[in-house]
């Protein structure tokens, strides 16, 4: 994440890289550069500034971001691997748990099953208190991360609301949600043909594309950004990790092509709970979703105070991984800085699993096996994947 761009100063905490580090969090090492744009993108759609009056405005602009670089070149090809793996992934999500976060955003994507290092970082997440956000991949002909079961799965919408063109389909029995993704994954990086909008608009290094420091991308990694930065949101008014969850699953609204549907923020936040109940529905708890809710108050446009405020939100933390394939943990702090929640870090070093090859999938794995044949996507995130 390139921590000088201006919709970010201020808001970069710290950074790191973990290429080499074969899945061992005490590898990483303090550094990392973002020399393709997708780490800082991402970053700009959770928790770009909003009180600069420049550029643009993150989902969750009170957050700080803990960026870890994980892969080093871009990968546009299926078969083409990057310089970083799976292993290096698992090592930055590690990392994060180390540093007490409460979210990982992990827009990543690959041309086969994630390694078992990788599931089992993932896991150690969600043992420790974080909720991992992983994009479900922009290829709709090979859907590789149906079967990880303990992370939210996002696929994209386009602009009327249905699953975009490039976006897979996410099975109904998957954990998982859309969110605005672009209508394009196209490399031009243009923001409107034929004089319609295309792309999400969000920070990049002043040094790439046309130097402006701004441009359009679209993807499920964009989408993904979108749903880390809702759950920090809702985090930072005092929900804990399944209830805000639980609120973005139970204000879904439907759209062309979804089984799941996609993610109202404004419904999610608006939405009232029952007297005397704390959480509607713990869809974690009693291993059953709700069902999309499609009538729902409508609350807008959103009003982000230039001071922060006395009666603040609770801090929130969340990690994010940059590089070509980004990987993010980002921070939500509510409208003060309180630092860090106190939180079991977990097993700092997890006994090692097969560290895989290529990036991030194992690259020996077929394009895609079912649910059923890797282990079941119920509903709910258990305590540990499935074996790979």
């Amino acid at each position: 994440v390139d921590s000088t761009h201006p919709d970010l100063l201020g808001q970069v905490e710290d950074s790191v890289t973990c290429i080499g580090a074969a899945g061992s969090a005490a590898e990483c090492t303090p550094g990392g550069t973002d020399t393709d744009g997708h780490g800082t993108h991402v970053a700009g759609i959770i928790a770009a500034r909003a009180d600069d009056g420049v550029g643009v405005a993150g989902v969750a602009p009170r957050a700080k971001i803990l960026s870890v670089k994980a892969l080093e070149s871009r990968c546009d090809d299926a078969s083409c691997t990057a310089d970083g793996d799976a292993a290096d992934l698992a090592a930055g999500v590690r990392w994060a748990i180390g540093e007490h976060v409460d979210i990982v955003n992990l827009s990543i994507t690959a041309p086969y099953r994630l390694a078992p290092d990788l599931l089992d970082a993932i896991g150690e997440a969600w043992e420790a208190g974080a909720v991992v956000v992983l994009s479900a991949g922009s290829r709709v002909d090979q859907p590789t991360f149906f079967d990880v079961s303990s992370a939210l799965l996002v696929t994209a919408t386009d602009r009327s609301g249905g699953l975009a063109s490039y976006a897979p389909r996410l099975p109904d029995d998957s954990i998982g949600v859309a969110a605005p993704g672009g209508l394009t994954t196209d490399t031009e990086y243009t923001c409107h043909r034929d004089g319609e909008p295309v792309g999400i608009v969000s920070s990049v290094p002043v040094d790439t594309g046309d130097g402006s420091g701004y441009e359009c991308r679209g993807g499920t990694s964009m989408a993904a950004a979108q749903v880390s930065g809702g759950l920090a949101l809702l985090m930072s008014m005092g929900f804990s990790r399944d209830e805000a969850v639980d609120r973005l699953l139970e204000t879904t609204v439907p759209g062309d092509g979804l089984a799941l549907g996609s993610i109202d923020l404004a419904a999610a936040v608006a939405r009232p709970y029952p007297p005397g109940v704390t959480n509607r529905h713990d869809a974690f708890d009693t291993g059953v979703l709700p069902p999309p809710v499609t009538e729902l108050p409508r609350v807008g446009p959103f009003s982000v105070p230039s001071e922060p405020s006395d009666d603040s939100g609770l801090p929130v933390w969340v990690f994010m991984i940059a590089g070509a394939l980004g990987l993010a943990l980002v921070a939500e702090l509510g409208l003060r800085l309180f630092g860090r929640r106190d939180r079991p870090a977990g097993p700092a070093e997890p006994g090692a699993g097969d560290p895989g090859e290529g990036a991030p999938g194992d690259g020996t794995d077929p394009p895609h096996e079912t649910a059923g044949e890797a282990g079941p996507a119920t509903p709910g995130f258990p305590t540990h994947p499935p074996e790979a």
